[in-house]
């Protein structure tokens, strides 16, 4: 479990050492009104989940998993903002240099060192009013998932995994409490400067650190064709853009996208 002295007493957290999702756990206390930045932590996940609802594999102790809810900033590139606001942290904390990868993993070395996961719902409002131990906010909130890999397991990850952590890259141990107290301190600001100016304040610094910007790429998307191209830039709201061979550009908002020899689910 998180050792709550190390963290400002300001934070808002709940946390338990199991939880089915951290996910669920969020959604569950956004509807009773949970306010802006609370977070959900968890040392273990039994159904954790991933993009397009893939299983989240966790290995209790040696990494960071976390909800938060957001409703301040919500909107469609949360998960790049995040994105960015951890590969920040782990730069700042580590002198190294984490990429992100289109749209909001955070790769070392190639390898996988966070993932991102955003849920939008839309809570009851009746039920906020009537029986909530919070304040009243808004009916719609964001729910911004995310897993850090901060030390390697004694076995180490799963074969089918392509993953590292921070210890292993950086070859430096932090606690999981600093990483986490930098990670909210520096996503609100990043969260509170959209809300006022939106995203092109962070567009020239995501796409200097997105590695999958100027790769050949191959995206694919069940009942529809391949498209392969260079990944040139995004669109407003964040799509990928591919330029295929014949100079017509695809804006890519999902699917399944191959950089080299490495598939990354949007």
């Amino acid at each position: 479990m998180l050792d709550l002295s190390y963290l400002s007493p300001d934070l808002r957290l709940t946390q338990a050492e199991e939880m089915t999702s951290t996910m669920d756990v969020a959604a569950d206390l956004a509807q009773q009104g949970a306010g802006h930045l609370h977070l959900v932590v968890a040392e273990r996940m039994t159904h954790g989940r991933g993009r397009r609802g893939r299983a989240w594999h966790t290995a209790a102790g040696h990494q960071l998993l976390l909800t938060i809810i957001v409703r301040q900033g919500v909107g469609p590139h949360l998960g790049l903002l995040a994105s960015l606001a951890v590969q920040e942290v782990l730069a700042d904390m580590t002198g190294g240099l984490p990429f992100v990868k289109w749209p909001n993993d955070v790769v070392w070395e190639a390898q996988k060192v966070a993932g991102i996961l955003v849920e939008n719902i839309t809570l009851n409002p009746s039920k906020e009013q009537n029986s909530s131990p919070f304040q009243l906010v808004h009916t719609q909130v964001a729910l911004l998932g995310i897993g850090i890999n901060v030390t390697t397991p004694p076995d180490g990850w799963p074969d089918d995994v392509s993953a590292t952590s921070i210890e292993k890259a950086a070859g430096i141990a932090f606690r999981r409490e600093e990483i986490l107290q930098h990670l909210v301190d520096t996503l609100g600001a990043k969260l509170a400067r959209y809300a006022q100016v939106g995203w092109p304040a962070f567009a020239e610094n995501y796409a200097k650190v997105c590695i999958t910007l100027g790769q050949t790429v191959t995206w694919h998307q069940e009942d529809h064709e391949e498209i392969s191209g260079t990944a040139t830039g995004l669109t407003e709201d964040g799509a990928l853009q591919i330029q295929d061979a014949d100079g017509v550009v695809h804006c890519i908002h999902a699917g399944e996208v191959m950089v080299g020899s490495t598939r990354q689910l949007a």
